[in-house]
């Protein structure tokens, strides 16, 4: 448990209001406001899968396990359920929560030699291929 707190600590610092910066204070009070453009053109299909198709097969899933090809096949399949999905989430305005949480990985980074230290690891956070398609 131990090892746990210090792998939190050093890579997700406490997020306090004391040491926001601009961009911080922004961002906090822009949260909850409703958007200030013209709604967004409902998704295509071909737009779907043209962004499916440039999403890398080879990188790790995140926390339901489907990578991009599987997506991708899915998706060839079944175009007009995927992209009425992706439609109605942007005409809901909402983002899934199952595609919002990530699977964080500690790596090592290469060019150390003291892995005894916590600045020679990195951390990654394995999305979901499908959270990733509705933001883009």
């Amino acid at each position: 448990m131990e090892t746990v707190q210090a792998l939190l600590d050093h890579f997700f610092d406490d997020d306090t209001l004391d040491d926001d910066t601009h961009q911080h204070q922004y961002l906090r009070s822009r949260i909850g406001n409703e958007p200030d453009g013209v709604d967004e053109p409902p998704f295509a299909v071909e737009e779907v899968l043209e962004h499916l198709k440039w999403m890398n097969p080879k990188k790790a899933p995140g926390i339901d396990g489907l990578t991009s090809d599987i997506c991708l096949q899915f998706t060839i399949n079944y175009p007009e359920l995927i992209t009425g999905i992706m439609n109605r989430c942007l005409e809901l305005q909402h983002f899934p929560q199952q595609w919002k949480g990530a699977v964080v990985k500690i790596i090592p980074k290469p060019s150390k030699t003291d892995y005894s230290e916590l600045g020679s690891f990195r951390s990654i956070g394995l999305l979901s291929v499908f959270g990733k398609l509705l933001e883009k």
